[in-house]
């Protein structure tokens, strides 16, 4: 029942580990291909196409990559219609630091450079993410955990919805967040704007 998770891409911030494309996943055959895109240094392209076209393991993706690398996987998962084996990650702290709100910059790059509608986009980062590591997490559904985020567009987003704001790469602004049942901030986040309709 243990997953295994494996580096991808250049050498890791220590230098110690090989670099890992194409040849080393196919022959390791692991559940989840760690920030394929890089983190920071990503795979060959020809290696990406390889891992799409030839694996069927989750790829994931993280906010200290490749922008160019991840618009690559993205759109030839999409193409092939294997969208549900793209994970979200943000491979922080690390070598990159920490990045502030990295899987929700990570959604909105996915919505709006990379062509997925964002209900996708979420999908990747929360019931993808669950079913990779094996998680009963990242789904809504009764007798199911869930941390929930209410959001929406904040005021001068180009979004009148919050899939409009997402779709359009705006940072929605949140008002309230429930954690393991219990309301713990109501009214407005101090890490993004607040949303446009409380």
């Amino acid at each position: 029942g243990i997953r295994v998770k494996v580096h991808t891409g250049g050498v890791s911030r220590s230098g110690a580990s090989a670099v890992c494309g194409y040849d080393v996943l196919a022959w390791l055959q692991p559940d989840i291909a760690a920030h394929v895109s890089g983190g920071p240094i990503p795979m060959p392209d020809a290696d990406i196409a390889a891992v799409v076209d030839r694996t069927d393991f989750a790829l994931e993706v993280c906010s200290s990559g490749n922008y160019r690398s991840t618009l690559l996987l993205a759109e030839r998962l999409a193409s092939r219609g294997q969208l549900h084996r793209l994970v979200l990650g943000t491979d922080t702290p690390g070598g990159t630091g920490v990045i502030p709100r990295g899987m929700l910059r990570n959604i909105l790059y996915l919505a709006s450079v990379c062509g997925l509608m964002p209900g996708q986009a979420v999908a990747a980062a929360s019931g993808n993410v669950g079913l990779a590591h094996g998680l009963e997490e990242g789904v809504l559904e009764p007798g199911r955990p869930a941390d929930l985020l209410v959001c929406g567009p904040v005021t001068g987003s180009a979004g009148s919805t919050l899939a409009d704001a997402i779709a359009h790469g705006d940072l929605p602004g949140i008002s309230h967040v429930v954690i393991d049942g219990r309301l713990v901030v109501a009214g407005g986040s101090r890490q993004t704007p607040p949303p446009s309709r409380p």
